[in-house]
């Protein structure tokens, strides 16, 4: 009867450690969050610089497939670039889950809602702004009613 106390007690101490170790795990990694604070930070930058440019830059934070599709190419975005218009957006939701991103941004007199779908680039890849691997898949754009 001994020998089962001791078995009882044993689990009795090593499923609390067990259930703590794995809660300071989850805490760690963010609590659960499938939008690290980082990344977040990191897809409301590329966003807020995407506006805010005014020449070839913004061809740079660009996936290689939305500049073929919205310009026909990297050359022909570098040949429009000096009609782009510098802008300003207030950013309201960013949402990040592993390699893709997403974010809803108004213009700053809040009557235009832009919709922002990010992709995560490999690692290696020197495409958009330094030390952040994010650049824009696509931008929708429509009235905010």
């Amino acid at each position: 009867m001994l020998r089962l106390e001791n078995r009882w007690l044993r689990w009795l101490l090593v499923v609390p450690i067990a259930l703590g170790l794995v809660a300071i795990g989850y805490v760690a990694r963010g609590g659960g969050s499938t939008t690290p604070r980082s990344s977040a930070k990191q897809v409301k930058s590329v966003v807020n610089s995407f506006a805010g440019a005014a020449d070839a830059s913004a061809c740079e934070l660009l996936t290689t497939d939305a500049v073929d599709r919205i310009y026909g190419g990297k050359q022909r975005c570098i040949k429009r670039s000096p009609r782009f218009r510098r802008g300003s957006v207030r950013i309201v939701k960013a949402i990040v889950v592993q390699a893709k991103g997403s974010v809803k941004a108004t213009s700053l007199a809040g009557r235009t809602l832009f919709t922002v779908r990010l992709e995560k680039t490999p690692p290696g890849c020197h495409a958009g702004l330094p030390g952040n691997p994010w650049l824009i898949s696509s931008v929708k754009e429509q009235p905010n009613i």
